[in-house]
């Protein structure tokens, strides 16, 4: 072949080359669809016949084109919409709190979580589907999530008030085999992992869950400073994760665990047990941390948490580092509101209704009224339940954990504080 024909077969080529790189990327798509096809029915003897090595490299080539990207996506990002998990282990912590230990049905891949995170779960009570939020309580684990409910029970001396639904449903309902719908990690309160400021994690009783998997993430990651774990509770009964936090203490002395009991038993013993006798609160950080210029970690009732930010405040601690994240309200939490009756009108439903002090949140009087609404957490932090406001204004009975924009306001942690027009 001479040079004329040469160089007339090079420029067929270059004026090809769309054409061409078509024709590879069909190969590569063919390939592909066949080892799907391949994998779905479980061909393995036709599959070891492609064996030759170029439609191997091909398929590797579209491997890691195809699937390694949808793996790092769904380990990012997590999924879409309700997949569904079994309950590997149901395990008691403490009195009141069990652990679900929970895989993915489908065996598939979990996406990574930011330490402090949720999960969302629908399920089926009454004859309804109930959205409930409940925080992941370890560093992540590929092949699990872990989750910790504490049963909500109602007071000693109020039978009348019934126990917590979705917590009833946890503990009574579900055991071991049991399949249920989750929703895929969210939330706004986590980890600040690019902070160099020593983390300080504080909670009360069960709101230890998302600070669990702050502590177990950052030991998992070697991090080599210091870690402040405060934790309160009434006494060594309801004391979560017990034993677990002392062999971490042990093993771990970058690890500064302080407990406080509040009402200890009579054989829980001070500096074995716990170390502090009171409630936890920024009086009892001000006596143990070296200084307060960290990062705080805060989950815990309302009361307990607004009162540790404000302690916190007049130590001169920059809010930009407390990071805080409430319960839901407890049915038989009393709600100070500044006015006792307002009239509210929903403007796509057309209705008209009349709000009391006695109706409680905004949440509780839109479903009570069958209005359509969103909801998850029930406590401020998620946004799910967040509402446009027309007209007029709201009050917050608590802090919110998510960031609400101006003319909308979070209906799970809302009274009216005037007549409202309200878009649903």
């Amino acid at each position: 072949m001479d040079l004329v024909q040469i160089h007339s077969v090079l420029d067929g080529l270059y004026f090809n080359r769309h054409q061409i790189l078509f024709s590879l990327l069909s190969i590569y798509l063919c390939i592909y669809l066949l080892n799907v096809l391949i994998r779905n029915r479980r061909e393995l003897a036709f599959q070891k016949q492609i064996s030759n090595k170029i439609a191997s490299d091909w398929e590797s080539k579209v491997e890691h084109i195809f699937i390694s990207d949808d793996e790092e996506v769904l380990q990012e990002k997590g999924w879409h919409g309700i997949r569904k998990f079994i309950i590997d282990k149901k395990i008691l912590e403490c009195e009141g709190i069990c652990s679900f230990y929970l895989k993915p049905l489908d065996e598939g891949y979990l996406s990574d979580f930011k330490p402090g995170q949720f999960l969302t779960f629908e399920l089926p009570i009454n004859n309804k589907i109930i959205t409930r939020c409940y925080s992941l309580s370890d560093k992540y684990q590929p092949d699990y999530y872990r989750i910790s409910v504490k049963h909500a029970k109602h007071p000693p001396k109020q039978p009348e008030i019934p126990d917590g639904l979705s917590s009833s449903y946890f503990h009574t309902q579900l055991s071991e085999g049991d399949i249920i719908n989750v929703r895929a990690p969210d939330g706004h309160f986590y980890l600040q992992r690019q902070s160099n400021k020593t983390p300080v994690l504080l909670s009360s009783g069960v709101g230890i869950t998302p600070v669990m998997s702050m502590l177990e993430t950052l030991l998992a990651e070697h991090y080599d400073g210091d870690i402040w774990f405060f934790l309160g509770v009434r006494s060594s009964v309801d004391h979560p994760f017990k034993d677990h936090l002392e062999q971490i203490s042990e093993h771990y002395p970058q690890v500064k665990l302080v407990i406080c009991y509040s009402r200890p038993d009579e054989n829980d013993l001070l500096n074995r047990d716990y170390h502090v006798h009171g409630r936890l609160n920024a009086d009892v950080l001000k006596a143990k941390l070296p200084d307060m210029d960290n990062d705080y970690y805060i989950c815990g009732p309302g009361p307990m948490m607004d009162g540790m930010i404000k302690g916190l405040i007049e130590y001169l601690v920059d809010e930009q580092h407390i990071y805080f994240e409430a319960f839901a309200n407890s049915a038989h939490e009393e709600i100070k509101t500044s006015i006792d009756r307002a009239v509210i009108n929903f403007e796509q439903s057309e209705k008209q209704e009349i709000w009391t002090k006695d109706d409680g949140v905004l949440l509780e009087f839109i479903e009570n009224h069958e209005i359509e609404i969103n909801s998850a957490c029930r406590a401020g932090n998620c946004g799910s339940c967040k509402a446009k406001v027309v007209s007029g204004e709201v009050e917050y009975i608590k802090k919110p954990g998510y960031d609400i924009k101006e003319g909308e306001c979070l209906t799970c942690i809302s009274t009216p504080k005037t007549d409202l027009i309200l878009d649903l």
